[in-house]
């Protein structure tokens, strides 16, 4: 026997004409009182549990007729016969893009069963830390804030310099909202470029980069053992800087003196010392009787 909806020919069982003569039994599938198909299936949300609220519209060119989903994206609609296009359409959560067939024909008292319908969600996940430029100590404690509305989150990650960190998140919201506490210490002077990202269910990504100076090495400079000195002839300026919770140790300071353009290094010692000396014959045609001079200094 075979059978589909409509009008059919069931080729097991045929009815005599007489004369030795018969023909196929034709029948019909359906609800010969109703002037009305329905259309009737399921529509889903991409990565979600819940697939309640999803409005699915049957549009002939004239007339739309609508139904919205159950918690299991079931839904049933009555509509007349003729050619339609269903949309499946998000009216609360805006993560998730239309669905839509076409070329679908209802025949009055027909029941059509529709294939599966999952909207998908195209929205990235929206991902923030704190907006930090520079940091004159070696820790840093922040909190990444993720966010998905549409299928929910999977992962958050953080990588720093290219070397992945462990992240412990707290998770919210059925998994919609994700706060990762990140704490480092013993940072190293220089840049360091932080490479923050978030995945949600349906594969979505949002990747967020940041690079943080750390500027915590502790530099002092003294000139004869104090902030400012004068000499006169046969006499030493001794500039001394020391260098201290440096990581890494350098081992060269540079020194620049707005007396000339000149800049001279110099190298550190095992105690993070460097020391350089001007003596009154190298000044005397240089400097200015009277006038002071601003020596600086700064780790390489």
């Amino acid at each position: 026997m075979y059978a589909t909806d409509g009008y059919d020919i069931v080729r097991l069982t045929r009815i005599s004409t007489g004369d030795n003569s018969s023909r196929p039994w034709n029948f019909y599938i359906g609800d010969l009182s109703s002037s009305q198909g329905t259309f009737t299936g399921t529509a889903k949300y991409q990565g979600r549990d819940s697939h309640s609220g999803i409005r699915v519209e049957f549009n002939n060119g004239n007339k739309t007729f609508d139904v919205t989903t159950d918690e299991k994206g079931n839904y049933t609609v009555k509509v007349d016969a003729g050619s339609y296009t269903a949309t499946a359409i998000s009216d609360s959560l805006k993560e998730y893009a239309d669905s839509t067939i076409k070329n679908l024909y209802a025949e009055s008292g027909s029941v059509i069963r529709m294939d599966e319908i999952v909207l998908k969600d195209t929205a990235k996940p929206y991902l923030i830390v704190k907006n930090i430029d520079t940091l004159t100590n070696r820790e840093l404690s922040q909190t990444i804030y993720a966010r998905d509305l549409g299928s929910r989150l999977d992962s958050v990650t953080a990588a720093i310099d290219g070397k992945s960190e462990k992240l412990t998140c707290t998770k919210s919201d059925n998994d919609a909202i994700f706060n990762c506490p990140l704490a480092l210490n013993n940072l190293t002077d220089g840049n360091h470029k932080f490479v923050y990202g978030a995945k949600d269910k349906a594969g979505n990504t949002a990747k967020l980069e940041q690079t943080i100076t750390i500027k915590a090495t502790k530099i002092a400079l003294d000139v004869n053992g104090d902030k400012n000195a004068r000499i006169g002839e046969g006499e030493s300026l001794v500039f001394t800087a020391t260098v201290s919770e440096a990581i890494p140790a350098p081992k060269k300071v540079e020194w620049s003196w707005d007396l000339d353009d000149t800049k001279k290094t110099a190298d550190v010692d095992e105690d993070g010392k460097a020391t350089i000396t001007y003596t009154y014959e190298e000044l005397k045609t240089l400097a200015t009787a009277g006038e002071e001079y601003l020596m600086t200094v700064a780790y390489t």
